[in-house]
């Protein structure tokens, strides 16, 4: 029996230091509909995720500058970023 689901809607912000991670998570991302924007650095994420409004960001715990527990902290206490889901790779 043929899945004829229609594609997810949703914007994921994936921040992660080491390309291929980043790569990997996008492709299996896109196949499932989603729309991704990839992020390098932790200062680079708070920028995008001001700009962008993503629904969800996967990122990453340990990145040189600022790591995850950092980039989370700074997104809680932005009332406009706060209620982002953020879920740690």
């Amino acid at each position: 029996m043929n899945s004829l689901a229609a594609p997810a809607e949703g914007r994921i912000l994936i921040v992660d230091d080491m390309r291929a991670a980043r790569a990997t998570v996008e492709a299996q991302l896109h196949r499932e509909g989603y729309v991704v924007a990839q992020c390098e650095s932790g200062e680079e994420a708070l920028e995008v995720v001001t700009q962008w409004r993503p629904d969800v960001v996967l990122l990453d715990v340990m990145m040189p500058g600022m790591d995850g527990y950092a980039v989370l902290e700074k997104l809680r206490e932005d009332p406009d970023t706060r209620n982002i889901p953020v879920v740690f790779l």
